[in-house]
């Protein structure tokens, strides 16, 4: 389960699986894939700033490589994209796509 915020844009929910292969013993990569709802705009009109989705719902694709920092703390790096390809025909629909950084611990 996840989220993603865009304090300027859209913003995303998603549920889904996730696989952790280990490369080293401190390196790691992931690949996810699920179901996702975004808050996108849809519809006739959509600003010249914003992304057209086509439609609400779609998935969630999403790629990482990690380094482990200590038994608890990683770092990884992400890239995650909310498709919603065919879910509509108005022209060229397109999901957002973010590539960011995280801090994890594990429990």
């Amino acid at each position: 389960l996840g989220a993603s915020a865009n304090f300027n844009g859209t913003r995303f929910a998603y549920a889904g699986a996730s696989w952790t292969i280990d490369i080293t013993s401190k390196v790691f990569v992931e690949a996810s894939f699920g179901a996702a709802v975004n808050d996108g705009k849809t519809g006739a009109i959509i600003p010249q700033n914003r992304l057209n989705l086509g439609c609400n719902g779609g998935t969630r694709e999403a790629a990482a490589l990690g380094v482990r920092l200590d038994d608890r703390w990683s770092l990884v790096a992400t890239l995650e994209h909310f498709s919603t390809t065919g879910c509509a025909d108005r022209g060229q629909a397109r999901g957002p796509a973010n590539i960011g950084a995280r801090l994890g611990y594990s429990f």
